[in-house]
């Protein structure tokens, strides 16, 4: 997989996931949320980008963060993330390859 190509598949299972556990994005989460993937898919090696086991495990972790994510926005009664919600969940959720 190129890394654009897993870029987009990262943001779309984040996305899903997201959906999923019905809260949205605001603006600068979203911009934080492209950077951390973009940032992961960097830190992949091309091998690792080639690898089906590795992209699994991507794009298993970022379902996760985005799942801690969005419990922790429904905790505070709201839908939509907001940055400070999703700094603290990617703080917390860290070591969690390869976004952090």
């Amino acid at each position: 997989m190129t890394r654009d190509e897993l870029i987009a598949s990262l943001l779309h299972e984040a996305y899903n996931e997201a959906d999923r556990h019905y809260c949205k994005f605001s603006a600068d989460a979203d911009a934080q949320l492209r950077e951390l993937i973009t940032a992961g898919v960097d830190r992949m090696s091309v091998a690792e980008r080639h690898n089906g086991s590795r992209v699994a495990e991507a794009q298993h972790n970022i379902r996760i963060l985005c799942e801690d994510i969005c419990k922790r926005t429904r905790r505070d009664s709201h839908v939509i993330v907001e940055n400070r919600t999703f700094s603290s969940a990617r703080l917390s959720i860290c070591p969690l390859w390869p976004f952090c």
